[in-house]
């Protein structure tokens, strides 16, 4: 699971949280089927195509200029996103994610990884974390930062107690489909951006730069 902070502008946050508050939202089990939709209580925003349009274009133009969710994710496409809501006594217990997900164009999107990206304070809810059953890691982020996890992986909502949780979630295909693949490039990105740091423009550098482009070639699929 990896975090990132300070995805959305406060304009953006303010307009996706005056969407949330003063929208209708309806039983989200629409959205998931099977033992997934039986595990699942929670509400989605309904909205109109034009909404729906304007909330995609701001997820996507605020994911395009963070650079740090673009080294993790490495995507490809991205889903439509939605947004949801956990009132007191909601949950979604553990599932695995559906493995085909749609564009806001309407192309076929691979559920590579699952993204939550909270428009919720933490103090307005008790409750609600993004649990990985198997990690056993739970998250609660601020309002405007994302976790980014594995949508092949087990992982639930657990019941929020008190207030309401808000977040918008979408599903990534990524450019490199094997988890450990990704994971290996994101962890040599660092450690090249580490080493420049320290010692720039250095034979170490172009070295790992030219190690981390041929992995890349060997292993990204458009």
């Amino acid at each position: 699971m990896h975090i990132v902070e300070n995805v959305l502008s406060t304009e953006e946050l303010a307009w996706v949280r005056q969407l949330a508050a003063a929208g209708r939202f309806s039983d989200g089990r629409g959205s998931a089927g099977g033992v997934a939709g039986a595990a699942k209580q929670n509400q989605q925003l309904e909205t109109t195509p034009e909404i729906a349009q304007q909330l995609a274009a701001m997820v996507i133009g605020a994911l395009r200029r963070n650079n740090r969710f673009y080294r993790v994710a490495l995507p490809l496409e991205i889903s439509a996103p939605m947004i949801n809501r956990y009132a007191p006594g909601m949950c979604y217990g553990p599932h695995f994610d559906a493995p085909v997900f749609y564009s806001p164009e309407g192309r076929q999107v691979r559920g590579d990884l699952s993204i939550t990206l909270f428009i919720s304070k933490k103090d307005e809810y008790e409750g609600g974390e993004l649990h990985d059953n198997k990690s056993g890691q739970r998250v609660r982020l601020d309002a405007g930062s994302l976790v980014v996890y594995p949508s092949g992986g087990l992982h639930e909502v657990t019941p929020v107690t008190q207030g309401a949780r808000h977040a918008i979630i979408f599903w990534v295909q990524s450019m490199v489909r094997d988890h450990e693949q990704r994971a290996l490039l994101t962890h040599l990105d660092q450690c090249v951006e580490s080493v420049s740091a320290r010692l720039p423009a250095s034979e170490e550098v172009r070295e790992l730069t030219g190690v981390f482009a041929n992995l890349g070639r060997m292993w990204i699929n458009t």
